[in-house]
């Protein structure tokens, strides 16, 4: 039996009024969740290796962190 949610059940917000979402993400909680990443497992659907996010540098932590907070609250 299989309880995981499929992919036609799912769908984006995308009338979700400004307040709705919440504040921006911290960098400091980027930081820290890319730190829990856990090295050695598969890549998700992206491709990209927990280690290589691990790895970037702060100009990359920086990039990936703005690319993330403009997908959340554009």
């Amino acid at each position: 039996m299989n309880n995981k949610p499929q992919a036609e059940d799912m769908h984006l917000e995308t009338d979700t009024e400004d307040d709705v979402k919440g504040p921006p993400i911290l960098f400091s909680e980027f930081e820290a969740a890319l730190s829990e990443l856990k090295n050695g497992k598969a890549e998700g659907k992206d491709g990209i290796p927990a280690e290589l996010l691990k790895a970037l540098g702060v100009k990359g932590k920086r990039e990936l962190y703005d690319i993330c907070n403009e997908i959340c609250y554009r």
